[in-house]
């Protein structure tokens, strides 16, 4: 039987999965029973994924809805508004909800795992008010390490294993911090800048010659510029104006770090689309549409917005 999330709505499950057999085992009637009972489906997953569950599914071309994670999930952080607008799509119609959803694969970077187990945390917190609604989130028992399966049984209450789907005894249901502790030190050179001694437009031009000389191109470079003008404009507001900037390239990356003594309490923040009329929250959100991978870490003391760009 699925386990929800603790009042019995929105039910989370993580499934931990050995070979294709048996990934399809479990999807294929998955998908194909929500159909017959009209439910509204989504499928979030890599783009072979995809083609193969097609030719397996029972159900005319339209009835179930596909998404390429490698793109929408580049950066996790983008992903919980796709599924916020799926529910709101069919909620109001009053049909039930299913989505499966793989964040994690292998090949993803350490930074990059570590932020999709902050995202799978968090869909616990943005949908628990939300009945009719079941997302299976599967793991390859054949590529990821131990580290990440037992993450697995943290983020999710629920986990299907060897056939069987149980509650899982190391789900972690107090309020989530996705802010708590602290990113890992800037390997190798950096450039570091003191805020307040900067203009917008030197900052712009900072980030713009620092992308140019990574190799960054044009495109990306003016996306990267943009997200480091909206994180250094929210410590303009909300910081005095008081922090620094530092600049660097990593594991093939082009890195960009906007600290202050700002303060982040939403766990949701930059996660979901703010109104027009909102100020609040829209820099974060634009920043996560823009960057390949955000990461942010938020205490009384220090606030971290880092922005990663791949080459």
């Amino acid at each position: 039987m699925s386990q929800g999330s603790g009042n019995g709505s929105f039910v989370h499950e993580a499934f931990l999965y050995d070979d294709d057999h048996e990934f399809f085992d479990r999807m294929v009637p998955f998908i194909d029973d929500g159909v017959a009972a009209g439910d509204a489906v989504l499928v979030v997953l890599d783009r072979a994924r995809i083609d193969d569950l097609r030719s397996r599914v029972a159900t005319a071309n339209g009835s179930v809805q596909y998404e390429d994670m490698s793109e929408l999930g580049r950066n996790p952080g983008r992903i919980i508004s796709a599924w916020k607008r799926f529910v709101e799509d069919n909620r109001s119609a009053g049909r039930g909800m299913r989505g499966i959803g793989e964040p994690i694969w292998n090949g993803r970077s350490d930074a990059e795992i570590l932020e999709c187990q902050v995202h799978e945390a968090l869909l616990n917190v943005a949908f628990d008010e939300t009945a009719g609604f079941s997302l299976m989130c599967p793991y390859d028992r054949s590529t990821l390490d131990e580290q990440v399966l037992g993450g697995a049984g943290r983020t999710h209450p629920a986990v299907i294993e060897n056939g069987r789907s149980s509650a899982s005894p190391d789900y972690r249901s107090e309020e989530i911090d996705p802010f708590a502790g602290s990113l890992p030190e800037p390997s190798g050179a950096v450039e570091e800048f003191d805020l307040a001694g900067l203009t917008l437009d030197q900052v712009r031009r900072l980030v713009a010659d620092h992308a140019a000389l990574a190799g960054l191109g044009g495109q990306r470079t003016l996306e990267l510029v943009v997200a480091v003008n909206e994180a250094v404009t929210n410590t303009v507001r909300h910081a005095e104006g008081i922090g620094v900037l530092r600049l660097w390239r990593d594991d093939g990356s082009v890195i960009c770090d906007v600290v202050d003594h700002g303060s982040i309490r939403d766990p949701l923040a930059g996660r979901l689309p703010v109104s027009t009329t909102e100020t609040n929250g829209r820099g974060l959100w634009l920043i996560n549409q823009l960057c390949d991978l955000v990461q942010i870490r938020s205490s009384e003391r220090t606030n971290v917005v880092r922005m990663h760009m791949h080459l």
